[in-house]
């Protein structure tokens, strides 16, 4: 069964605003970091980003992910700790 694309509704409690039939998914997947303390991966999107958006990240290893930098064409990843062998980061956009 399909969901019509106008039955899509973000809500936004912290701005009262209601969005109504957009919804922006971009994802990027198996993106490399490096072994080392802290190590960071610039994440592009050549069709550019909305103004705001939310990231998810989940990083091999278990090791905790933070986002700094948004700007329209990305943003850039901090995989939190000392990685003592390189790894992957998945990634998931969500704008409305």
């Amino acid at each position: 069964m399909s969901i019509p694309v106008h039955t899509v509704q973000v809500l936004d409690p912290q701005t009262g605003n209601d969005f109504f039939d957009r919804v922006i998914l971009a994802q990027k997947v198996n993106l490399a970091y490096a072994a080392g303390t802290n190590p960071t991966v610039a994440v592009t999107f050549a069709e550019g980003l909305p103004q705001s958006y939310g990231v998810f990240a989940t990083a091999s290893g278990n090791f905790p992910v933070s986002v700094s930098n948004k700007t329209s064409s990305g943003f850039t990843l901090t995989i939190v700790g000392t990685v003592g062998a390189a790894g992957t980061v998945d990634v998931l956009v969500v704008a409305a």
